[in-house]
């Protein structure tokens, strides 16, 4: 049901999005297991981050990547992770997402998961960039970003190509 409930989500069916994650996270409940939980949670942070309820999702995501953490599901805590740093990247929690991005670098790298490297690598640039505004250093981030991304065969390249246009209207 989650993640059929995150399917929708990311088409725009936000109400039915949320029926199904919500009926995926009743039934984790009633089987008492901690990864089915964890998922129906992951699943409810991806819901959440789609629309923007970033400080929702991200607390969602925390108390999901806890029950992921504890069953041993590592591509789905690697993707609530994921998701969490740009949670609190994007409402400036620069601190907390930088820590999430210490556990999540070297899990992605264990597991070979290129979209949560990608997330710890897009993530600090964004906090690097915000702290310290330097231009052709965002331009060298956004293309090392768009590399990755191409080379990963990742589906968040046209974001890459978003930061090098900011680069060159910012001229």
């Amino acid at each position: 049901m989650g993640l059929g409930g995150i399917a929708m989500a990311w088409i725009g069916q936000e109400e039915a999005a949320a029926g199904m994650i919500e009926e995926g996270s009743s039934i984790a409940r009633q089987l008492g297991a901690d990864v089915y939980l964890g998922e129906a949670l992951a699943a409810k942070s991806l819901h959440l981050y789609a629309y923007m309820h970033f400080p929702e999702s991200l607390a969602t995501g925390c108390e999901a990547a806890d029950l992921l953490r504890s069953s041993g599901d590592l591509w789905n805590l690697a993707n609530v992770l994921g998701f969490g740093m740009f949670s609190a990247t994007f409402t400036l929690r620069f601190e907390q997402a930088l820590a999430i991005g210490e556990e999540l670098e070297p899990l992605a790298a264990r597991i070979g998961h290129a979209g949560a490297a990608m997330f710890v690598n897009r993530c600090r640039g964004l906090i690097e960039q915000t702290r310290r505004p330097d231009l052709d250093a965002f331009e060298q981030f956004a293309r090392s970003d768009l590399e990755w991304c191409e080379r990963n065969e990742l589906p968040w390249s046209a974001q890459s190509h978003v930061f090098l246009g900011r680069r060159v209207s910012a001229r």
